[in-house]
């Protein structure tokens, strides 16, 4: 706490400056208080733990949300094409990404309804898995959203230009922007003023020192973050294995 409260209050000598010749001692004195502080403030480990549990859990090679459900569409159609017979599947529309606006979700609502439409032309042993196959296409999560926004209280430390001059000043944002394929690059809002951080960064504006202040909440809101990632994922990834079990004797019926 004491490494804190002098972290903060050379960045509240720094706000009452304007000219770099006044501020680079104060700077110069900041330096080795801020890597210190940020090796060792657990605040700053677990924010940085987050970011990287989201994106492993989004896999590296997903470089946005519509891609992570373009992989998984291909992956349930090939096992639906399985399960119904490739000709059957053609004449269905297939489950596939629909975006609207900043969100993107799985449209499986046109494949059930064919399903319904042609069930009667189904065998009687088809049928039970065709109701079991519209069970899971039920389950699976139909809407994303490429950010997270959270509400709260985040007072950040930032800099702005006027007059061919810049200061610092510390600003109270209302909104923290997660997003979702790029978790490091948070953007904080302030009466519709985006101010982008880099977590991985170590700057007292634009880095994760910048939000000293608020680093409680920063971390309560990425934990919140991660879990609901986590949770569409793994339930998304339960009902793919319930289809995969259920695609498994036709697949071994077809070798």
């Amino acid at each position: 706490m004491e490494l804190t409260k002098e972290i903060v209050e050379i960045m509240d000598e720094l706000t009452k400056y304007r000219t770099p010749v006044k501020r680079l001692p104060l700077l110069k004195k900041l330096k080795p208080l801020a890597d210190e502080f940020i090796a060792k403030d657990e605040r700053c480990k677990a924010i940085r733990l987050y970011v990287h549990r989201m994106r492993k859990l989004l896999g590296e090679r997903y470089t946005s949300i519509r891609g992570y459900l373009e992989n998984l569409a291909r992956e349930i159609n090939k096992l639906c094409a399985v399960i119904l017979g490739k000709e059957k599947w053609k004449t269905i529309t297939d489950v596939m990404v629909h975006s609207d606006q900043d969100s993107y979700h799985l449209k499986c609502y046109y494949p059930l309804l064919c399903m319904e439409e042609k069930f009667f032309s189904f065998d009687e042993e088809l049928q039970d898995d065709i109701i079991q196959l519209a069970k899971f296409l039920g389950r699976i999560r139909k809407k994303y959203k490429e950010t997270a926004r959270y509400k709260g209280n985040f007072e950040i430390f930032t800099y702005k230009y006027s007059s061919d001059q810049m200061r610092y000043y510390w600003v109270k944002c209302e909104t923290l922007v997660i997003h979702y394929a790029y978790p490091k690059n948070p953007d904080f809002v302030a009466s519709s003023n985006y101010f982008p951080i880099n977590l991985m960064e170590n700057n007292i504006t634009g880095g994760i020192l910048s939000l000293i202040k608020c680093l409680d909440d920063v971390r309560e809101t990425y934990k919140k973050a991660y879990n609901n990632l986590k949770t569409i994922i793994t339930n998304n990834e339960k009902v793919l294995n319930e289809i995969r079990k259920l695609a498994t004797p036709y697949i071994l019926a077809n070798l």
